[in-house]
């Protein structure tokens, strides 16, 4: 769903969080329901999850050649530190 892909890309470089896949359709409402409040409402989403579980596979939504490689970087530090 790329409302959901957007949603995730935006909430993880603009809050620095990634939520779990589940709340990200709650960001999705809550980003298309944002410019109906004033700046001083605060929008609270209640998250059920992380989103750091989910990272491969939000790695094959995102056609970003920078989050793959992140990923795969990632992944080769920790099977080093298990000596694989």
């Amino acid at each position: 769903d790329q409302e959901v892909i957007a949603a995730l890309s935006l909430t993880m470089r603009s809050e620095g969080i990634i939520p779990a896949l589940e709340s990200a359709h709650a960001f999705v409402q809550a980003f298309k329901d944002a410019p109906k409040f004033s700046p001083q409402d605060a929008i609270i989403i209640n998250m059920s999850g992380r989103g750091d579980k989910d990272i491969f596979t939000i790695a094959h939504a995102f056609d970003d050649p920078s989050w793959k490689r992140f990923i795969i970087d990632r992944g080769d530090e920790y099977r080093k530190s298990f000596g694989e």
